[in-house]
């Protein structure tokens, strides 16, 4: 995979550590009023939309840590691939591991539409 750097691949590297950190304020002001975002379950529309769906409380129980990220450009689109692995905040043993695909399009320096797929590993 090769690793490139580009003014759109900061805008999605920007994008994915403001919302890792909680910091909405940044993840949002990147992100075109109109933009789509489509993952296997659900699709939404607007920026304000999809802030309403930022809110953690059913992670409150989890810790993440990002294990690695990489990014590809490739016909105009930002592919990035995150590896996660969440732990219990109890105990910090390992809940499971996760693989975030996230693909972005970007126009005139915001994210216009986000297609993400996700896939879960069990802890070992």
């Amino acid at each position: 995979v090769t690793v490139v750097a580009g003014p759109a691949v900061e805008i999605a590297k920007r994008y994915l550590e403001a919302l890792h950190a909680e910091d909405y304020d940044t993840a949002y002001a990147l992100l075109a009023p109109d933009v789509e975002v489509v993952s296997p379950r659900r699709k939404t529309t607007g920026a304000d939309a999809l802030r309403a769906r930022w809110r953690k409380a059913e992670y409150s129980h989890l810790s993440s840590e990002i294990d690695e990220r990489e990014f590809e450009q490739r016909n105009g689109l930002i592919r990035a691939t995150t590896r996660m692995t969440w732990r219990w905040k109890e105990s910090g043993a390992v809940a499971y591991r996760t693989r975030v695909e996230g693909d972005f399009t970007i126009r005139d320096g915001r994210i216009e539409r986000i297609e993400t797929s996700v896939e879960h590993e069990a802890a070992a």
